[in-house]
């Protein structure tokens, strides 16, 4: 049985709050899925607010991600909420 939506998202107070609410699918009776919009978001939000918090980094520091996933999304999701600058960089051969 499919539960309407109305109503039951949570009034997030920043970008990265809202894409980390991961929606619950039940499958079964005793059996669920959690899906996030985009994992990768949690660490980088973890790593960012905990070097701002120590001081580490403040909106002078240029952020320098290695990334072309999901955690460089994340990242950037992060340090637009932060004011941080960011530069990914990609590498390789993508094929």
């Amino acid at each position: 049985m499919s539960v309407p939506a109305v109503n039951k998202a949570p009034i997030c107070d920043s970008w990265s709050d809202a894409v980390s609410v991961p929606r619950i699918v039940r499958l079964d009776e005793r059996l669920y899925v959690v899906a996030f919009q985009t994992m990768k978001i949690i660490p980088a939000h973890y790593m960012i607010r905990r070097t701002v918090e120590q001081g580490r980094i403040n909106p002078s520091t240029r952020i320098v991600e290695s990334s072309s996933g999901t955690f460089a999304l994340g990242s950037a999701i992060v340090c637009r909420q932060y004011g941080l600058a960011l530069t990914i960089v990609t590498g390789g051969d993508p094929s």
